[in-house]
């Protein structure tokens, strides 16, 4: 056996008996188990307990609490149960109820086409209508038109009256159907209307069951708006298919706003205007051009609109910063007065 070999034979014995040595010094007596005097025991536990010493642990993970400004708060090993929730767009916990929507701060009343405020009332005269004897462009003739939305006011206009300008009448006849422009020389005022009329048509014929038939049409300037603009009437009331009015109001309060969009002769691109009044029963009052109005500190601009469905997709921009992106709080919705 070599010397090296020698050395570590040596050194695993003297481990060997080293280890067996320690063991016999530390084996209890007589076989006897271990004191457990150090091990604290149920009145210590419960001294400690009362002392908040202990820790508080029953055997259960606690229910996870919603923070309002970082969610909700799990802890690290529970898997969370969370629902999705398709009208508030956002997640819940299964074990609470949804948290409550969020108030968007205006509601759809109504969108769509408007009645036109005037139509034909009556017409009454010859057809075509005939000259005052003795009186140069003045016509036995009388249009009346109705105001729909004033009880039922109206307002006449006399094509012999002295104070109207030149008129001129010009008659068309095709198969079957007379045609009588009665046009004046500048447009006349329908009086308390806001209105003007450039042209009054009386279109006659007769129906297939060999009767007469006779209906009137007027092309007027519209005054009443913000944009003058030319509408033709007749003795129904129509929609009127150049203007689209959204009504909206406050979810909490009266106030209202009237948006509209018109289409006006000769331009391309509608005109957008913004119209408020404190209650249903006060006046609108003119808020400026666009499609952005403000409440309550908050930016509502009108993305789309969808008359058939009555619907109108809006965007609300909060006057109160998101707590996470530091900037202010975008929420899109589409509201409906189906609702």
């Amino acid at each position: 056996m070599k010397n090296y070999d020698k050395i570590l034979f040596s050194l695993g014995a003297l481990a060997c008996f080293v280890g067996v040595a320690v063991f016999v010094g530390i084996k209890p007596a007589d076989g006897k188990k271990p004191s457990r005097a150090g091990i604290p025991k149920g009145d210590a536990v419960s001294v400690w307990k009362d002392k908040g010493s202990a820790p508080d642990f029953q055997g259960e993970w606690k229910t996870p609490e919603f923070d309002a400004e970082t969610g909700w708060n799990y802890d690290l090993f529970s898997t969370p149960e969370i629902s999705w929730n398709g009208t508030e767009k956002q997640y819940f916990a299964k074990e609470l109820p949804p948290p409550p929507p969020e108030v968007f701060g205006v509601k759809l009343v109504s969108a769509g086409y408007p009645q036109y405020r005037l139509s034909i009332g009556a017409y009454s005269g010859d057809t075509p209508p005939a000259l005052v004897e003795g009186q140069k462009d003045r016509y036995r003739a009388l249009a009346i038109f109705k105001n729909s939305a004033g009880m039922g006011a109206q307002e006449s206009i006399n094509f012999a009256a002295a104070e109207l300008p030149p008129i001129q009448v010009n008659v068309s006849t095709s198969v079957g159907k007379t045609s009588v422009n009665i046009v004046p020389e500048e447009p006349v005022s329908i009086r308390g209307a806001n209105a003007k009329l450039k042209r009054f048509r009386i279109v006659s014929g007769r129906n297939a069951d060999g009767s007469l038939s006779r209906r009137c049409y007027a092309d007027i300037i519209d005054e009443a708006g913000k944009t003058p603009r030319e509408v033709t009437i007749e003795e129904k009331e129509i929609s009127d298919k150049n203007r689209v009015e959204v009504l909206f109001q406050e979810e909490t309060g009266a106030r209202q706003w009237r948006y509209v969009k018109t289409q006006v002769k000769g331009k391309n691109a509608p005109i957008h205007e913004i119209w408020t009044r404190e209650s249903p029963s006060a006046e609108f009052k003119f808020v400026g051009p666009g499609t952005v109005f403000q409440s309550e500190g908050n930016t509502y601009s009108i993305k789309g609109l969808d008359i058939s469905s009555q619907e109108v997709k809006i965007e609300k921009q909060s006057g109160e910063m998101d707590k996470k992106t530091k900037l202010p709080k975008i929420t899109e919705r589409v509201l409906t007065s189906r609702q």
